[in-house]
């Protein structure tokens, strides 16, 4: 609020002192009075904002210690609500201590969704050693461990001394013809479309630009889910937003799309699965799309020719590709469940 207050008493400020200079007014007492009170506004306002933002980045790293030592406490209600109020540069932290508590609380398919929402969301870097006590007891819940990337193997080789199998992303266990009957036998948008899907937008700029060029080119439409750019497309008439999106509405977009246009794992997963077309916007460099795309042979859908849009490929050596793959991880998890 603060540093909302001081803008607008600096736009006046400036239309104040700039009217004066080329309009060359003689000031009167009162607005001499006036352009005082809103320098001591402005000034103050950008002193509280400031003293604000320290004061809850110390809370946000108050509170955060606070939820750390309930969560070694093993009182993992308390740590929750605590988490809840933390965000600013300690949010990606409070976000992995998140899933460690639901992993503690056997909440795993809490835990996955939250870990997956940190991995599409690129923040996630390099885990803070002090966590590593948290990964290791939680590590210690499961039966069986296995892990989708190799860079996961080394962690918990370093963190909990176990050396995983690497195993497929669950959602390419499952028949696609079951992905499909979930998708639905009518499309949500009629007509051919580039679907976009990004986890945000800052990162995949050139990707939206790119989609737009060759939309206009071959006379497609544009249909996006996400919901924090609309400003910057809305009056463009071949954007249309769809953003009432769950996983039964993903499914559908992708399905009945004629390209994808991704910066996400799970929507390459789909684009594979469904058979589109897709361009897997710097997917080459992505620790998680990378390996699938050398898996099936795919790596020229991580790059688009100018004015081109994304090739098709056969769909039987793709999954002739994958099966193998599937085979084994299927195995393991019989065994994990049978041991």
């Amino acid at each position: 609020m603060y540093w909302k207050l001081a803008i607008v008493f600096g736009i006046f400020l400036i239309i104040d002192i700039l009217g004066h200079i080329f309009l060359r007014i003689r000031r009167k007492a009162f607005e001499w009075i006036l352009m005082s009170t809103i320098i001591i506004l402005t000034i103050g306002s950008v002193t509280m904002g400031i003293l604000n933002t320290v004061r809850k980045d110390k809370s946000d790293a108050s509170d955060l210690f606070v939820a750390y030592n309930y969560l070694i406490d093993g009182n993992i209600s308390s740590a929750e609500v605590k988490l809840a109020t933390v965000g600013g540069e300690y949010g990606v932290k409070a976000e992995v201590l998140g899933v460690i508590s639901s992993l503690i609380e056997q909440d795993y398919i809490q835990g996955y969704f939250k870990s997956e929402r940190l991995l599409e969301s690129g923040e996630l870097k390099d885990i803070d050693k002090k966590f590593y006590p948290f990964i290791k007891k939680s590590v210690a819940h499961y039966d069986a461990v296995a892990v989708r990337e190799q860079d996961e193997v080394i962690l918990l080789e370093q963190v909990a001394n176990i050396t995983p199998p690497v195993v497929l992303d669950p959602t390419l266990l499952v028949n696609p013809q079951d992905w499909s009957s979930l998708a639905g036998n009518k499309p949500l948008i009629n007509g051919n479309y580039i679907f976009i899907y990004t986890p945000h937008y800052e990162n995949y700029k050139p990707l939206f630009t790119t989609a737009l060029k060759l939309a206009k080119m071959h006379d497609l439409k544009i249909i996006c889910s996400l919901p924090d750019n609309v400003s910057r497309w809305r009056n463009e008439p071949r954007f249309q937003y769809y953003t009432a999106v769950g996983p039964i509405e993903f499914l559908n977009l992708v399905k009945y799309s004629k390209y994808v246009f991704c910066g996400s794992f799970h929507a390459v997963v789909f684009s594979i699965l469904f058979n589109k077309p897709f361009f897997a916007y710097d997917g080459i460099n992505d620790s998680r799309i990378a390996p699938l795309l050398t898996m099936t042979n795919l790596e020229q859908c991580a790059e688009i020719q100018e004015g081109q849009l994304p090739v098709s490929y056969n769909k039987e050596k793709t999954k002739e590709k994958l099966e193998s793959h599937i085979s084994k991880s299927i195995q393991y998890l019989k065994n994990a469940i049978n041991d």
